[in-house]
């Protein structure tokens, strides 16, 4: 594979504090860059990972830890916002590295929904993107 100038790996991490839930709501706090991500600080609502992509990206990996039991549903929002559940699980406690080989295309969005955590839970999504 040759090195691609024009494209960037970007990754945007959540983190969802102990007894709330990804409701698939879009963070409430400011996202800062750190460490080459887009973090969002700690919050009570989250799950709502929008990349505002102009072009097609690829969602290269998928890492979710749930901080202990949680049943959970990955979906695809599509621009007309119809949701398709792309993966789902109980009892998990995490996520890691899931490579879905997915295609966003412009406007789409993902989505995490998440029913009865009880600790602190993260979510971060990496795609390659055009610079």
């Amino acid at each position: 594979m040759r090195y691609n100038p024009t494209m960037a790996i970007r990754t945007i991490e959540q983190k969802i504090t102990a007894g709330s839930q990804f409701t698939g709501a879009a963070p409430t706090t400011t996202m800062a860059r750190a460490y080459d991500m887009e973090r969002y600080p700690t919050d009570t609502v989250g799950g709502l990972v929008d990349f505002a992509n102009p072009n097609p990206i690829q969602i290269k990996q998928i890492f979710i830890k749930f901080g202990g039991q949680a049943s959970w549903t990955l979906k695809l929002i599509d621009v007309d916002n119809v949701k398709t559940t792309l993966l789902s699980g109980t009892n998990e406690t995490y996520l890691a590295n899931l490579t879905l080989g997915l295609i966003l295309f412009q406007g789409q969005k993902l989505e995490l929904v998440t029913v009865a955590a009880t600790t602190a839970m993260v979510v971060r999504v990496s795609a390659t993107t055009r610079v």
